[in-house]
């Protein structure tokens, strides 16, 4: 059965190793350079979004970053060359917003849902944080999974070509609390998700629905305990 996890950075060494490495071999594949490890200070700050398969493997993953005082969010050094989008991640209120990052899937699981669903936790996972605002530097290839959660691109800012050129990176942002410009279907999955982390479950088994929702899959949080059955 498949499991979503949302753990803090650090709490489980093996964890952040196999996230480290699973996110090397998918931005290797598409020749992009190392993402910056999350630092020693910073793990307090940063949640671990993961999907795992029958065997426990990771599918995929994603980091929630809160603002770190000395370091700020990932994107001010990733866009450090272009002020005009600096100066708007830095326009975010600091204290009520999260920044989504890292995301990666293997070779495998990019076609099955996988990253849809990665990116339905890490805003779940900004909510249950007690934050309002998240936002991301993303490609417009992957723009069709982020607009289905409610994120869209900031339009006064031009693409940039990061982090290569052949890449049209924008950055997009969302407003969060119902989740309004998310599908129906992807607000409730939000909703549940964040509900759990709330409520202290860090674990969460899943099942996959036979419907499919516009070519993706969607997915429910399986009610095999009392805490979940409260939440889900």
């Amino acid at each position: 059965m498949t499991a979503l996890e949302v753990v803090r950075s650090g709490m489980r060494p093996t964890l952040d190793e196999s996230f480290a490495l699973g996110l090397h071999e998918c931005y290797a594949r598409h020749g992009l350079p190392d993402a910056v490890p999350v630092a020693f200070d910073e793990h307090a700050l940063v949640r671990l979004v993961v999907v795992r398969d029958d065997n426990g493997v990771l599918l995929g993953g994603g980091r929630v970053h809160a603002r770190h005082a000395r370091l700020g969010f990932p994107a001010e050094t990733l866009v450090r060359q272009f002020p005009d989008a600096r100066a708007r991640v830095r326009d975010f209120p600091c204290e009520d917003t999260v920044e989504i990052t890292a995301l990666w899937t293997t070779a495998s699981s990019g076609a099955v849902g996988i990253a849809r669903l990665v990116a339905q936790a890490c805003l779940a996972a900004g909510i249950a944080m007690g934050k309002r605002y998240a936002f991301t530097v993303s490609h417009d290839r992957f723009s069709g999974v982020l607009a289905a959660i409610g994120m869209m691109a900031l339009p006064d800012l031009a693409p940039l070509p990061l982090p290569t050129p052949a890449y049209r990176t924008r950055l997009f942002a969302t407003e969060l609390g119902d989740c309004k410009l998310a599908t129906r279907c992807d607000r409730e999955i939000i909703a549940a998700i964040a509900s759990a982390v709330v409520g202290g479950t860090d674990r969460m088994l899943l099942n996959e629905l036979t419907a499919l929702e516009q070519g993706r899959p969607s997915w429910t949080i399986r009610r095999t305990t009392s805490r979940l059955r409260q939440v889900a």
